[in-house]
């Protein structure tokens, strides 16, 4: 069932929330494939009661009883926010992150929060301290990363929506690998205040969903000014979901990027290229484009995460929250000893990266030379789309790989963000939405617009969904 089709049965009362949240909180006791840190199984129950009520009055919100996982590292108000790490696996968040309030405004019921890597630092879901998440279409292989327990619940239908964070991808990379509608906005779309976030400079929220109208109506309820934060848009408001389907791609420009093909499996390069073929078919004219800086991105993204993630991180000391050791140690050796029992090896590989090229006698030779490089791609991809509309490409070279393949081989994981972290360098919306099978594993197509260009790549990527028909998800 679609999100637009579920959320007028919940509004005709043919649905009974409190029954339907019943059922999927046993479909995630049942599953497998550790998708959540925490359910919010009490208060799931309580809210679907009382919405029971508001819906019998006419007095639905936008995402009146749909069944919402959170990310968690994004604030809920009293539960837990551990950001998949064993640093703060006993913190309760005390207040609501700005989307977190926005949804609970438009009725929706918080389900749980989602696994996720340690700190959002790992594109595969396997470094959270609470163990790794599965694909449902294949338990032996990766969910992609870092909102891994997003992605997951959503294929393994154990909630409706997903908000997820996307630092370098950290969105796209689980929406191809697991099959479902997966957002990066424009940067400052939505707000990140009660965000724990990796690179305050280029991270922010995301919806994910089944399909793009869940992905768009949650978009929707999320995005709009919040003074809490200071690159926030200063609209206060957007509609997605009534223009959704006013679009065509006749008179439309489709960029293909050369270099993003390159290297990728073939299977995964046809898909997409079906993708735009779909599009000329519709009307669109395409254009061959070569992005030669696209090798740089990687260590762009890098550099500008490294600094920013090790100055964030610096909070993180065990003193007034988190974990702890019991120790009278002086105040470096306690410190440095919560750390050290706390932290994962890629949470602390980042930490030191970051430290070693922000001191001062390496800033100008690493961290400045990188702010000035995400500035020229930047410029690069204002190019782009003064000639185009659209420019669609892979969000990943393959299909979901195995568990422990590359969790060995820091490049190799690296080198994963390739194709999905211009979008984040240069602060421009992308989405992903699954188009095709390579030896029954989900194959997303990217699809990338220009600034603040957020419903024309949703209208975009609906457009191919409609194409492609109804998924048959994994029952896990």
């Amino acid at each position: 069932m679609n999100t637009k089709t579920k959320l007028e049965k919940i509004k005709s009362q043919e649905i009974d929330i409190e029954e339907e949240s019943q059922k999927f909180l046993q479909k995630i006791t049942d599953s497998n494939i550790n998708a959540f840190i925490t359910v919010n199984e009490k208060q799931v129950i309580e809210k679907a009661k009382k919405l029971k009520e508001n819906i019998s009055k006419q007095k639905a919100g936008k995402l009146a009883g749909l069944l919402v996982s959170v990310k968690d590292n994004i604030a809920v108000k009293g539960i837990r926010m551990t950001c998949g790490s064993k640093m703060l696996e006993n913190y309760t968040a005390p207040y609501n992150a700005t989307i977190t309030e926005r949804v609970l405004e438009e009725q929706a019921i918080i389900i749980g929060k989602t696994n996720m890597d340690e700190f959002a630092c790992g594109g595969s879901g396997e470094t959270s301290f609470f163990g790794p998440t599965l694909n449902p279409w294949n338990n032996s292989r990766v969910p992609g990363g870092s909102s891994s327990g997003a992605g997951a619940a959503l294929a393994a239908g154990l909630c409706d929506l997903s908000i997820g964070s996307d630092t370098g991808g950290s969105i796209r990379s689980p929406a191809t690998f697991c099959g479902v509608v997966g957002f990066k906005p424009t940067y400052g779309l939505v707000s990140r205040y009660g965000l724990s976030d990796m690179t305050m400079g280029i991270e922010t929220p995301g919806p994910m969903a089944r399909d793009v109208y869940g992905a768009a109506i949650l978009l929707e309820s999320m995005a709009g000014n919040d003074p809490k934060d200071n690159v926030s848009t200063k609209q206060k408001q957007f509609d997605f979901t009534t223009k959704l389907d006013n679009f065509s791609f006749e008179g439309k420009t489709i960029a293909v990027p050369k270099e993003f093909f390159e290297g990728s499996e073939t299977t995964v390069s046809q898909i997409v290229l079906d993708a735009v073929e779909e599009m000329e078919d519709r009307g669109a004219d395409r254009i061959e484009i070569s992005v030669p800086d696209t090798k740089f991105c990687v260590a762009t993204y890098y550099l500008n995460m490294y600094a920013e993630f090790a100055s964030a991180m610096q909070k993180f000391d065990g003193l007034k929250y988190g974990f702890r050791t019991e120790t009278d140690s002086t105040l470096n050796e306690t410190v440095s000893a919560n750390r050290e029992q706390s932290l994962g090896k890629e949470v602390k590989r980042r930490i030191l990266f970051g430290t070693f090229i922000s001191m001062k006698e390496f800033q100008g030779k690493w961290y400045s030379k990188a702010l000035q490089a995400k500035n020229i791609i930047k410029q690069k991809y204002e190019k782009i789309f003064s000639k185009a509309d659209f420019m669609v490409s892979p969000a990943a070279p393959f299909t979901a790989f195995e568990i422990k393949e590359k969790i060995d081989d820091p490049l190799a994981m690296y080198l994963a963000d390739t194709l999905v972290s211009f979008a984040n360098l240069s602060g421009i919306p992308a989405g992903v939405v699954p188009f095709g099978f390579s030896h029954g594993l989900p194959v997303g197509v990217q699809i990338a617009g220009g600034q603040n260009k957020d419903l024309e790549v949703l209208q975009a990527m609906q457009t191919l969904e409609l194409k492609r028909g109804e998924i048959k998800w994994p029952q896990k």
